[in-house]
């Protein structure tokens, strides 16, 4: 199962992270083996040993075997499972490129569309959570986009890690990452079924777009990262604390010939945001204007020297 990976890429695990992620898995300690190793017996009954020392000869030997269990029990990609160990403690979610070449490269020019996408629809759906702004822009700086994932190009974003006393507060009150995640997996859901419907033919599918978290953004952020690939999969899944609970992982794609919904879906929340105009004359000059790439909506910056409000009856718009 884990061919792609080298000795050396196993042994980078440390041991203490191996032994959080069994224990946060509801994995149960067993007897041990001196100070050279673990067993551990997994929820359907395996027992596993667990290397407790990286300098062990067979280190890498013994780390391959728990992350193959580990991944069977969980039912999850042995690639995704190396990753939730890495970053036990972080919620993760990814963008997988999907393309008809090797899954392990994309091109030059797909890569600042895809990593931009993934930016703006990551940051558009923390914008929509429930928490003060103070909050979010804690979120906003402390999450990290992650190393890609051996055999594929995937795009991982990282929130903060969990401290070990927000166990503790989970059920009444989580802590504003979980709450920052929950709102990634209700657009993402969300945005799926949208999608689905106009593709349908259902032209009301994005006209209750607010109330299930979905923003002119967040689309057009999933379709900057979608455009370049064939589709793209998302996934997220949750960091494992020790009193509650994980939600089990969402995963969702979008295939490159939705894109044109996801464009209208952006077209249409953009068009609702906006103020009205005919009241308000805007004088000023046009500082830069740039073309967007693919047909996309181009970017202009005006200079205004004064913005006059007054009524407007021949339906024109000054700049």
């Amino acid at each position: 199962m884990f061919e792609g990976f080298t000795d050396a890429e196993l042994c980078e695990l440390q041991p203490e992270q191996l032994l959080e992620y069994l224990v946060r898995s509801n994995w149960t300690e067993l007897e041990s083996v001196g100070d050279r190793a673990q067993y551990f017996r997994s929820p359907s009954g395996y027992d596993v040993l667990v290397p407790l020392r990286q300098g062990l000869r067979d280190y890498s030997r013994a780390v391959r075997e728990v992350l193959e269990f580990a991944a069977e029990e969980a039912g999850e990609d042995p690639k995704a499972v190396l990753h939730d160990v890495q970053f036990v403690r972080h919620d993760i979610t990814r963008f997988r490129a999907v393309t008809g070449e090797d899954h392990a490269t994309i091109g030059l020019d797909a890569l600042p569309s895809l990593i931009g996408g993934v930016r703006d629809t990551v940051k558009s759906a923390a914008k929509l959570t429930p928490i003060g702004d103070a909050e979010k822009q804690k979120y906003l700086k402390g999450a990290r986009f992650g190393p890609s994932e051996q055999g594929s190009y995937v795009v991982t974003v990282l929130s903060p890690p969990y401290q070990i006393d927000d166990q503790f507060t989970m059920f009444d009150d989580p802590p504003p990452a979980r709450k920052v995640t929950n709102s990634i997996r209700r657009a993402m859901s969300a945005t799926r079924g949208a999608v689905t419907r106009y593709v349908q033919g259902d032209d009301s599918a994005f006209d209750d777009a607010h109330e299930l978290g979905i923003t002119a953004q967040i689309c057009r952020g999933l379709y900057d990262a979608l455009i370049p690939f064939d589709s793209i999969d998302v996934r997220i899944s949750a960091a494992r604390l020790l009193m509650t609970p994980s939600p089990a992982p969402l995963d969702v794609t979008f295939d490159r010939s939705e894109s044109s919904a996801l464009m209208v879906g952006s077209e249409l929340l953009r068009q609702n945001d906006l103020p009205e105009t005919t009241e308000t004359r805007l004088v000023g000059h046009n500082e830069s204007f740039d073309r967007a790439e693919r047909g996309g909506n181009g970017k202009a910056a005006m200079d205004s020297s004064m913005v006059v409000t007054e009524p407007k009856t021949d339906g024109s718009h000054d700049a």
